[in-house]
């Protein structure tokens, strides 16, 4: 808020009576005059309460002790108050000072909102569409392929060697110390199958022939 409107609120006039701020000055007379000024048994109103003392107790034979529609602390009749005019300077500076905490207190509050709203991100419509948001990657579950491996079986079993294939791109084992040996078991298993085999073919002419 600019000093100039901070000012201007400062200065407006209002009613010492209900701390009302008007306008003008010429609105605040009409206001004491219709609400404070004004006698309770006829239409008749009146410059300052003084004034409506005398015609009350002249005219209607009563004592008034208290403002009308006035605020506590500030329903005396023994001041005489018109507009501003009257009105003690301590309470002047008591009003401004008023005025002043709750001009600061809102300045405090918009400043605070609008900190909150900076605070949350907005992106650029032009950087959206240089980089359009992307779905977060998925995790990768790791594959283990198999790798090259010869394995035996017994040879009263089948006497075959089988071979695991690993999938392109996999690093193969080298075949050296036990891999090797697996290798040369695999040819002696190889071999003895063969002479078993043609020992058995043998016999079996033999048999047939003796």
């Amino acid at each position: 808020m600019g000093r100039s409107k901070k000012t201007k609120i400062l200065k407006k006039p209002w009613c010492w009576y209900c701390d009302r701020v008007f306008s003008d000055m010429k609105v605040l007379v009409d206001h004491q005059k219709a609400k404070h000024f004004r006698c309770t048994h006829c239409p008749k109103r009146f410059n300052s309460v003084p004034a409506l003392v005398l015609h009350e107790r002249d005219i209607h034979k009563c004592t008034m002790t208290r403002v009308l529609n006035a605020n506590p602390g500030t329903d005396r009749i023994d001041l005489e108050i018109y507009g501003m005019e009257g009105v003690p300077e301590e309470d002047i500076q008591k009003h401004k000072d008023k005025l002043y905490a709750e001009i600061i207190a809102k300045r405090d509050e918009s400043s605070d909102s609008s900190s909150d709203s900076d605070n949350t991100p907005v992106a650029h419509p032009l950087l959206a569409q240089l980089f359009p948001s992307q779905p977060a990657p998925r995790a990768q579950i790791p594959v283990v392929h198999a790798v090259t491996q010869n394995v035996q079986l017994p040879a009263h079993q089948s006497g075959i060697s089988i071979n695991f294939q690993p999938k392109p791109g996999t690093i193969q084992q080298s075949q050296t110390g036990a891999s090797a040996q697996a290798q040369s078991n695999v040819v002696y298993i190889y071999t003895d199958i063969e002479e078993q085999a043609e020992e058995k073919r043998l016999r079996s002419l033999m048999s047939v022939h003796g």
